[in-house]
């Protein structure tokens, strides 16, 4: 478990297989590059836990709860000996205003993360929205989430321009 300083108040740590990162509902806010190994990506459903995907050298995770300030919505869990590039909210801000290729592969990471979950929303809402014969059961499932997210965004808004001044006050 051994932290080594890197440029800008960034640092690399070694976790251990099986070692807990962060957990579910936890209120950190760091961002961490996978600079070798994997961890594994789950999340409690029902009182069991869901894997969701694995992440590898060159993934990053944390990116939601830094910046949005949320809480953590998965649990990230070492698996095999990782080591880790962590970098706090602000530092983050602060490196992709000095690194434009570093904040262009976080939003194209982020891009096909949220259009593979719109697609997985999209089914599953098709699923499960109770629908007449008569409607368009795809489009109405559509509409619905297309409601939920708007909703979802707004708030999103609010954090986003509570950032934007952050990186602001950052680069005076």
């Amino acid at each position: 478990m051994t932290a080594q300083r890197m440029d800008i108040g960034t640092y690399t740590r070694r976790y251990e297989d099986n070692e807990v990162i962060f957990e579910e509902g936890s209120s950190d806010s760091d961002m961490y590059f996978i600079v070798y190994g994997e961890v594994e990506v789950s999340q409690r459903v029902d009182d069991k836990k869901m894997i969701v995907t694995t992440l590898e050298s060159g993934d990053f995770f944390g990116e939601m709860a830094s910046f949005t300030g949320y809480s953590r919505t998965m649990t990230i869990t070492a698996k095999g000996n990782v080591y880790l590039w962590k970098m706090s909210s602000d530092e983050m801000l602060q490196y992709m205003q000095m690194s434009p290729w570093l904040a262009t592969y976080i939003c194209t990471k982020m891009s096909y993360r949220l259009g593979y979950a719109n697609l997985l929303l999209r089914h599953l809402a098709v699923k499960i929205m109770p629908v007449s014969k008569d409607e368009d059961a795809e489009g109405e499932a559509f509409r619905f989430l297309y409601r939920q997210v708007m909703y979802r965004t707004e708030q999103v808004k609010f954090k986003r321009e509570e950032l934007r001044k952050k990186a602001m006050d950052i680069r005076e």
